[in-house]
């Protein structure tokens, strides 16, 4: 049939689709296809129509024929390619996306290809493509937040950050960008500007329960733990199965000292979203707090399975080539509890509790800290287990509970030393741990403090192992952190630290390192890995515990 004959009906379809009549629009285009079943036109457009009437799957098939009927039109591949991504066909989107670009390179259709890439998590490939965009389309703000988007994905906040700064200062009402600068300036640190800019956002547009639970978490962070709480709700009154909010609302709970609570909240996080690492590694925190030992390196177990997969002998990655071949030989061992005591509590609890009594500024240590059942178990888990998943540029590696280092066995350990010691650890919870395991040479840890207010420090290698005996230990200053510095004071800024130490003539004690040594301290005292010279062989590689206890407290010189 000639066009001629049917163009009228397709013409007066195509206004009523344009008016949003889409049933009269559909009953055109069926009218059309009844005379021509190979017109493109129409096919293409009832393809459009379809989707836009909640069928895409049906739409982007009748697309996909009407483009066997035409190849070369560049518009229905670009329609196509929509409807597929927004139904998670991805790769056949990015296909159709690309074909539409050969035919006719709009900046448009590259924009749109670029946010898909985005949003699959192929960042550096979607800046490619915006910044051809931005070429010919530098005032573009859907552009400029998409290209800062894809910049913070990358980890280059600072320039995500003047991104949207640039866009802010043409559309200063965009509720998406002040969220999205504040969560920046919320990583870096500036949690007071990053609740302004949340406040401006909320007061735009109060509705989006995403960025209340955005702002709790910048709260939390100034301890400002009432207003944390009030912010998650708001966000949780909008959306109920908002896994971030629990979170978030968990958080503040703990630090406003309910608990029963924050645990409800956490697992109402892990309710509406239970591959959550985050929030299974601060239930896990949450529950070492409430004396719920056991079940928080449970809770850790569950959060590295999601980020690292099971602990077996075919897990990938081990930290260098040196643990494959022990583990080739030897298997991955899991860290069960050991059958008896872990720590030889009856031969030392008591002369370490009056040395700690004795003491001034407070420290003990400890030989022969472990049973030779549980050392000989932790020397294997640790050579073993793929739990060493960061790594430090002085030269070692370190393992955590959220990477894996939360077995039976350390938990047994952790329990028994808090049950063995009271005097020491009192109401004091365990609150972290971690280990680090070092090259065979080099200093190790710069001078720090800790957050907490019991530390145990404990060391594994094989005494055979080190080169230096009189050394290779722990060096604990005389002299505590002030109690008005912050986390990065008495933790990061070593110059800051080294300064205070001289000023003050702080005294150092050196103490040598000893295989089933643990050193046990005022988790306020300046502190760093004394120099050591270890042997080369994997197994002779020196490896420290440690576990803190209690929160660091307020108020105290």
């Amino acid at each position: 049939m000639r066009r001629a004959d049917w163009q009228g009906t397709l013409d007066q379809g195509l206004k009523l689709h344009q008016a949003g009549a889409l049933a009269e629009a559909e009953r055109h285009y069926r009218s059309v296809l009844d005379q021509d079943p190979e017109a493109f036109m129409p096919l293409h457009m009832l393809g459009v129509l379809r989707a836009q009437q909640g069928h895409p799957e049906q739409g982007a098939d009748l697309i996909r024929q009407a483009l066997r009927l035409s190849p070369d039109m560049a518009t229905a591949w670009f329609n196509r390619a929509n409807i597929l991504a927004g139904i998670g066909r991805y790769h056949e989107a990015l296909n159709s996306y690309d074909r539409a670009i050969e035919l006719s390179g709009e900046a448009t259709i590259r924009h749109h290809r670029a946010r898909l890439l985005l949003e699959n998590g192929r960042a550096a490939d979607a800046l490619a493509d915006l910044e051809q965009v931005l070429a010919v389309q530098p005032e573009n703000v859907a552009v400029l937040k998409d290209y800062a988007a894809a910049l913070s994905s990358l980890g280059r906040s600072q320039k995500a950050r003047r991104y949207y700064e640039s866009v802010l200062a043409s559309a200063p009402d965009d509720v998406e960008t002040l969220n999205n600068l504040a969560n920046i300036l919320r990583a870096a640190g500036q949690f007071l500007d990053a609740v302004a800019l949340y406040d401006r956002a909320l007061r735009l547009n109060p509705d989006i329960a995403e960025i209340w639970t955005n702002r709790a978490a910048a709260l939390s962070e100034l301890q400002r733990y009432g207003d944390a709480l009030e912010s998650a709700d708001r966000a949780l009154g909008l959306r109920a199965d908002l896994a971030e909010a629990w979170n978030n609302r968990g958080d503040a709970l703990r630090e406003l000292g309910r608990l029963d609570e924050a645990l409800a909240a956490f697992d109402g996080a892990l309710t509406h979203k239970v591959a959550y690492p985050a929030a299974w590694n601060n239930r896990a925190k949450l529950l070492f707090e409430m004396g719920r030992v056991s079940e928080g390196f449970e809770s850790f177990r569950r959060s590295s399975r999601l980020a690292f997969g099971e602990i077996r002998q075919d897990r990938q990655a081990p930290f260098d080539e040196a643990q494959a071949r022990y583990r080739a030989r030897a298997g991955v061992d899991e860290g069960h509890s050991v059958s008896g005591p872990a720590l030889e509590t009856a031969a030392w609890a008591e002369r370490v509790t009056a040395d700690w009594r004795a003491s001034r500024p407070q420290l003990a240590v400890v030989d022969q800290f472990l049973s030779p059942k549980a050392l000989d178990a932790l020397r294997r888990y640790c050579w073993s287990a793929p739990v060493w998943q960061r790594k430090y540029g002085a030269g070692y590696v370190g393992a955590f509970p959220e990477t894996g280092l939360a077995c039976p066995l350390l938990a047994q350990i952790a329990e028994e030393l808090h049950a063995g010691l009271p005097a020491i650890f009192r109401d004091h919870p365990l609150r972290y741990l971690w280990a680090f395991n070092y090259d065979s040479t080099g200093s190790g840890t710069h001078v720090h403090a800790d957050e907490a207010t019991v530390n145990v420090n404990f060391w594994i290698t094989p005494d055979e192992a080190n080169r230096q005996p009189a050394r290779g230990g722990l060096v604990v200053w005389d002299t505590a952190t002030p109690a008005d510095w912050n986390f990065k004071q008495f933790n990061v800024d070593r110059g800051l630290m080294e300064d205070y130490l001289a000023r003050h003539g702080a005294k150092p004690r050196h103490i040598p390192y000893r295989s089933n040594r643990a050193v046990i301290f005022d988790s306020s005292l300046f502190h760093k890995t004394d120099d050591f010279n270890f042997g080369p062989d994997y197994c002779e590689r020196r490896i420290n515990i440690t576990f803190l206890y209690g929160r660091r407290p307020r108020g105290r010189s």
